[in-house]
C-alpha cells in the first residue's frame, strides 16, 4: 500500500532534507508531518487513511535514513497529529489508528529490537498505541 507511494517518498525526502542537521530531529518531525498532512488532506480525492499511512511511513523512513531516534520520532508524530485527528469528522480512534498503521510499516526496514523500542515508548507516552503498533507489525509480518 504505502510502501512505494509518491506521497510516502515526498515525506521521506522532506524529513531528510529538513531535519538531517537538526539535533532535535526526532522532536521536530512532529510539526513537519502535521504541516504536510494538513496540506495533503485538502487535496482533491485525498483520503484520511491514505494520507496518514503514507505520511507516517515516509516520516519514519526519513528518520531511519538520517539515523535519528525512531521511538521519540514516532511519539512526536502521533502527538502532533492528535489535535488534527480530534478535528476530523468521524471516529478519532480509528483515525489515529491509521497513523499508527503507517508507523508500523517501518517494520520492513528496521530490526526487531528497534520495533520493540518503538512499541515500548509509544505505550509509555500514549496508552494503547504501543500495543496497536505491535499488532500492526505482526499483521504486516503475516502478509496482511
Amino acid at each position: 500500500m504505502a510502501e512505494n507511494s509518491a506521497l510516502c517518498e515526498k515525506v521521506k525526502n522532506a524529513v531528510v532534507a529538513g531535519l538531517k542537521d537538526d539535533p532535535q530531529a526526532a522532536e521536530s518531525v512532529g510539526p513537519l508531518i502535521l504541516q504536510i498532512v494538513t496540506l495533503e488532506l485538502k487535496q482533491p480525492g485525498a483520503t484520511t487513511r491514505a494520507v496518514l499511512v503514507d505520511c507516517c511511513l515516509g516520516a519514519m523512513r526519513g528518520l531511519v535514513l538520517i539515523e535519528k531516534d525512531l521511538p521519540a520520532g514516532a511519539v512526536a508524530i502521533l502527538k502532533a497529529l492528535a489535535h488534527l485527528v480530534q478535528e476530523r469528522s468521524g471516529d478519532p480512534m480509528k483515525t489515529m489508528s491509521y497513523a499508527v498503521e503507517g508507523l508500523a510499516y517501518i517494520a520492513s526496514v528496521v530490526q526487531p529490537d528497534a520495533l520493540h523500542a518503538i512499541a515500548t515508548r509509544l505505550e509509555a507516552e500514549i496508552m494503547g498505541t504501543g500495543q496497536e503498533f505491535s499488532s500492526f507489525v505482526e499483521k504486516q509480518r503475516k502478509g496482511g
